[in-house]
C-alpha cells in the first residue's frame, strides 16, 4: 500500500465517504422495494443503489444491481431467476457496491458496460483468481453510446469529473427516464467522492444540462425516490448551497434536513468536507 492509499484508506474510515475502503458488510443497507413500472420494467429501491431491470422477449439488461444482498432480494422477488443470464450489465460507477456485486454474482453475464476511467478497471479492482471466472464482454464507456433492447433504444452517456472522475447515467427516450446513478441521490445527503476525482463545479454543470435537455422526464437516482425534475433542482440547489460562503449552516439545516446513509453521511460532514475545500481554494 503506497502512501496516497494509505491516506484514503485513513480518510475512509474516519470519515465514511472513501466506501472503497470499507468492507461490503459495513455499508448500511436499506430496506428494498420492488416496483412494476411496466411488465418489461422494474425498478428496486432501497438497498444500496435504485436497481432497473428491463425484460423484453428474450433479452434482459440490468442497472445498478447494487450490494448483493440487495441484488438477492429482487431475485427472491421472482424477477430475474438465480441462473438466468444477464444479456447488458450497466454499472454507472465502478464503486463497492457494483464491485461487490460482480464478485459474488453467479448469474452468468454477456456484456458489462461501464465507465472508463484511469483510476478504476478490472484489472486493478479485482484479483487474479477473481478476474479468471470472468467471461463477460468488457464495454469500457467515455462517450455516448446506443444500444437496442428488443426494440427499446437505451442510451448510456458519460459524465467526466463530475461526482467522481468518470461517471454513467443512463436515458430511457420511450419510457421518458433518466438513470443518474452517483449524479443524484434525492433528499439523501450524498457520499462525496473527493478522493475519487470528483468536480463539485462540473457535477452542478452537468446536473443543470441534464435537468435542461430533460425537463419533462423522470429521474431517477443512485439513492432514494424516484425524482421530477423539482427534486432533481433541489439537489442542483444543496450542492450550490454547499460550496457558497455566504451560506451559513443553519440554512442549509432548514432547507437541506435530508435522510443519512448511517456511518457513511451527514449534512455537518459534507458541509465542513466541501465548505473547507472551497475555503483553501483547492480546486473542485
Amino acid at each position: 500500500m503506497n502512501l496516497d492509499e494509505f491516506l484514503r484508506m485513513v480518510y475512509g474510515l474516519f470519515m465514511g465517504t472513501s466506501v472503497q475502503y470499507i468492507k461490503p458488510a459495513n455499508r448500511y443497507v436499506f430496506p428494498t422495494k420492488v416496483v412494476e413500472v411496466d411488465k418489461d420494467f422494474s425498478i428496486q429501491l432501497g438497498g444500496t443503489s435504485i436497481l432497473g431491470y428491463i425484460k423484453t422477449g428474450e433479452t434482459n439488461l440490468l442497472i445498478n444491481p447494487g450490494h448483493q444482498k440487495a441484488f438477492d432480494k429482487f431475485v427472491q422477488a421472482g424477477k430475474l431467476e438465480a441462473a438466468e443470464k444477464v444479456n447488458h450489465l450497466i454499472l454507472t460507477n465502478f464503486f463497492l457496491d457494483n464491485v461487490h456485486f460482480l464478485q459474488a454474482c453467479e448469474n452468468p453475464i454477456e456484456k458489462v458496460y461501464y465507465p472508463k476511467s484511469a483510476e478504476f478497471s478490472m484489472k486493478k479492482l479485482f484479483a487474479p483468481e477473481v478476474l479468471q471466472k470472468f467471461s463477460f464482454e468488457e464495454i469500457p464507456v467515455d462517450e455516448e453510446l446506443e444500444l437496442t433492447v428488443e426494440k427499446e433504444v437505451v442510451k448510456i452517456k458519460h459524465a467526466n469529473q463530475s461526482y467522481s472522475a468518470s461517471d454513467l447515467y443512463i436515458v430511457l427516450p420511450e419510457r421518458k427516464l433518466v438513470f443518474l446513478g452517483g449524479l443524484f441521490y434525492n433528499q439523501i445527503h450524498p457520499v462525496l467522492r473527493i478522493q475519487e476525482g470528483m468536480d463539485v463545479r462540473n457535477w452542478i454543470a452537468q446536473l443543470e444540462k441534464v435537468a435542461d435537455a430533460y425537463s419533462d422526464y423522470q429521474f431517477i437516482p443512485i439513492e432514494g425516490e424516484v425524482a421530477t425534475s423539482t427534486e432533481l433542482q433541489l439537489f442542483i440547489e444543496y450542492l450550490k448551497a454547499l460550496i457558497n460562503p455566504e451560506i451559513e449552516f443553519s440554512y442549509c439545516r432548514k432547507n437541506f434536513d435530508w435522510m443519512e446513509i448511517p456511518s457513511h453521511t451527514s449534512l455537518e460532514e459534507n458541509f465542513d468536507l466541501l465548505r473547507g475545500i472551497a475555503k483553501n481554494f483547492v480546486s473542485l
